[in-house]
């Protein structure tokens, strides 16, 4: 999956140009890190599953594409600014292959979004993009299970207690928002399942 991944890199920017490839080979290497249990390459390749079913609906899958490979670039759990780490990682790596301020801004702003998942912009893209990255949460039982269980072992230096306490101030959050997703998609195909979900896993903390 890995080269379907760096294809769709090239894809990106295909004539290539200032460190393009070894940017892309980077990436990966970020995303293979081992403390990754979740946030890893098969989240990144979830989230380009999401793009190729959802591309009909987006304005420009191509601002998207650079959000969903820059988004989780940098990712330590034990830390609280990785957001926005990696929005300059990907402003710094964008800028240095020449692309357009207005699309590293977008950019920027996409990836500064994930830290609440409420959009920070109007580019109707942005709605689409902090979905994709939430579509685990509405997912069959035995996959939203493991997604859960792979957040505790990214959270492993942390004791049961301290965990429990911080993950029942996230999920308790997305429930009492007056609804999870931000596009009319989403609602209808993944809020209630997503609701079942967490209610379901705070039961079980």
């Amino acid at each position: 999956m890995e080269t379907k991944l760096l294809q769709a890199w090239h894809k990106l920017k295909p004539d290539g140009g200032p460190g393009h490839a070894a940017m892309g080979l980077d990436l990966l290497a970020r995303y293979a890190e081992p403390h990754r249990v979740y946030h890893g390459i098969e989240h990144l390749e979830d989230l380009m599953s999401w793009l190729e079913q959802l591309t009909p609906y987006l304005h420009e899958p191509q601002t998207v594409t650079w959000a969903i490979w820059f988004h989780d670039a940098i990712y330590h759990p034990d830390r609280s600014d990785n957001e926005a780490q990696s929005a300059s990682l990907a402003e710094i790596s964008m800028r240095a292959m020449g692309m357009p301020e207005v699309l590293i801004s977008t950019v920027h702003h996409f990836i500064i979004a994930t830290a609440r998942h409420l959009p920070r912009t109007t580019h109707p893209d942005e709605l689409w993009f902090l979905d994709m990255d939430l579509a685990i949460l509405g997912s069959e039982p035995p996959a939203y299970n493991r997604y859960a269980r792979a957040i505790r072992r990214e959270y492993q230096m942390f004791q049961d207690e301290v965990y429990r306490a911080g993950r029942q101030r996230v999920l308790e959050g997305l429930l009492a928002r007056p609804h999870i997703y931000q596009t009319a998609y989403c609602m209808v195909r993944l809020e209630e399942q997503a609701r079942q979900n967490i209610w379901h896993e705070l039961q079980t903390l």
